[in-house]
């Protein structure tokens, strides 16, 4: 898990976005790291479909927002505190590294 905070957000926001790579996995991994929450909608960034998950912050970490896209046989996994424009924007700068990847499987 890496911890990240991105540059380009407003500079009032505050908060985290953890980045999780699970190896051999897809969705059914990431309630594992969000207390049970399972995905309730999709979403288009960066020309991939992500999982939105909406917590609200009901976790034990004050996660409020998470997404996850699958990446070949690994499934990728930003979450965290911070708004969910913060999220789609670590999202696309990862789009890239996403499709190695996926290529690479």
């Amino acid at each position: 898990h890496d911890g990240y905070v991105p540059e380009d957000v407003e500079k009032d926001e505050r908060g985290f976005i953890r980045i999780a790579q699970a190896f051999d996995a897809d969705a059914s991994w990431a309630p594992q790291l969000l207390d049970g929450t399972a995905s309730t909608d999709t979403t288009r960034i960066g020309g991939l479909d992500w999982d939105v998950y909406a917590l609200g912050g009901r976790t034990e970490n004050n996660v409020s927002h998470a997404i996850g896209t699958q990446a070949g046989d690994d499934y990728i996994l930003l979450y965290g505190s911070r708004s969910a424009d913060s999220t789609a924007k670590l999202a696309e700068s990862l789009i890239s590294q996403i499709r190695t990847i996926s290529e690479a499987e």
